[in-house]
Order: C-alpha cells, then sequence, then structure tokens
C-alpha cells in the first residue's frame, strides 16, 4: 500500500510540474513561429513552413478538424468566413502536447528549430526533441494513471545537459532528470518547489523494504 500510495503521488506531483513545461513549449512554438513569419498567420497549414509529410498525415489531419469543434475556432471562422482557419495564436492552443512537438520537428527552418531549443539551453533540434518527447511519454503515463516506479523507456535518453548516466538511459530516474533540467530553464523555484514535494511524498514511506524497492527500480535518490 505505502508502494501504491508513493505511485500515486508521484504521478500526481509529476504531472503538474510538467504541465509547466508543456505550456512554455507551446508558447515558445507559437510566439518564435509566428513572429518568423507574420505575414503567415496560418503557418501551421503551410507546407512553405512544415513538410509536408506532417501535413498529409491522419493524425494531423484529424486534430485540424477537432480544431473546428472548439468555441473559440467556430467563433472566429464564423467572423472570418473567409479564412476557415483560426491564426496559429488561436489554434495552437488547443492541439495536443505531442502534435505541438511534431509541428516543432516538421519545421523545415533549422535556424528557427535551433532558436526554439537555444530557449532551453539545448544546441542541437536532436537533443531537444529527444527531451521533450521524454517529458511527454512521461507525462502521457501520469495522466494515464500508469505504474511510474518501475518504468521504462523504448528508447533511450540522449546525452545532453541533463546530464544523465548510462544506467539511467532507460529509467525512471533519467526522466525525472530530464524534467527537472527542462523546468529550470523555466523558473529555479519550480525546481525547487519540485524537489520537495517529491522527498515529502517520499518521507510518507517507512517501511525500509519499499524505499529500497523505489531506490532500485526507479533509480530516484531522496538523501
Amino acid at each position: 500500500m505505502q508502494l501504491y500510495y508513493f505511485d500515486f503521488d508521484l504521478r500526481n506531483i509529476l504531472l503538474r510540474y510538467m504541465s509547466r513545461i508543456e505550456v512554455h513549449f507551446r508558447t515558445s512554438v507559437v510566439y518564435l513561429v509566428s513572429n518568423c513569419y507574420a505575414d503567415i498567420p496560418l503557418w501551421y497549414l503551410r507546407d512553405s513552413v512544415l513538410d509536408g509529410k506532417i501535413l498529409e498525415s491522419s493524425v494531423y489531419k484529424k486534430a485540424i478538424a477537432e480544431l473546428k469543434k472548439e468555441l473559440v475556432i467556430k467563433h472566429h471562422i464564423d467572423l472570418h468566413p473567409q479564412e476557415q482557419a483560426a491564426p496559429a495564436w488561436k489554434a495552437l492552443e488547443f492541439l495536443p502536447f505531442g502534435v505541438i512537438i511534431s509541428i516543432y520537428e516538421s519545421l523545415l527552418d533549422i535556424h528557427l528549430k535551433c532558436e526554439i531549443a537555444k530557449r532551453y539551453g539545448i544546441n542541437s533540434p536532436n537533443t531537444f526533441s529527444n527531451y521533450i518527447n521524454t517529458v511527454r511519454k512521461l507525462r502521457n503515463s501520469c495522466a494515464h494513471s500508469k505504474v511510474l516506479f518501475d518504468k521504462r523507456l523504448d528508447k533511450a535518453i540522449c546525452n545532453g545537459p541533463a546530464g544523465i548516466s548510462k544506467e539511467e538511459r532507460h529509467a525512471l530516474s533519467g526522466m525525472y532528470k530530464v524534467t527537472r533540467y527542462m523546468l529550470g530553464q523555466i523558473s529555479i523555484h519550480r525546481v525547487e518547489d519540485l524537489e520537495r514535494d517529491l522527498r515529502t511524498a517520499y518521507e510518507r514511506v517507512k517501511d525500509n523494504c519499499v524505499r529500497k524497492i523505489i531506490a532500485e527500480q526507479s533509480g530516484l535518490q531522496f538523501s
């Protein structure tokens, strides 16, 4: 029961702080790309901005179709029927986290991708994609109430500024370090809050056998 409740607390704590990363990333993409293509308000629908593969994918087409069901988007189209779509600064607010990541990865302008990545202290767009997708996978596990303490990634975390060891590249501890790093690029105070909340949750685990399981399976350290 102690392991169950710790895992429950862990999911809720991480989900709360990962939402900050998602919002910040979404805002960065909208702001930087929209300013780069100020004369193309519907840039998220243009093959001059995004790789045509994403525009033709069934997942993306479905996400764009779902946008029209949102009241804000419906209202915009009613006011501007000639456009048939809302500008990026309105539309991307309603797209799923994974779709926003796909938009970033599909940008044709490599310099723009680098500019977004550098907002998080990362020079390589490939490393940034690996990190933001690690956050996404951990967030999805939390949102769908999956067991976390022994979670393993199918795709390894790559080398980067989060300082992931070889042993952590598939483990929860590695995912946590990436999340902690990304959050730290947004607010060091939120990192302090995250560490405090996790330590409080761990201290509620009184059984040493359970603590051993957490340490061995997750790689997380609270000492």
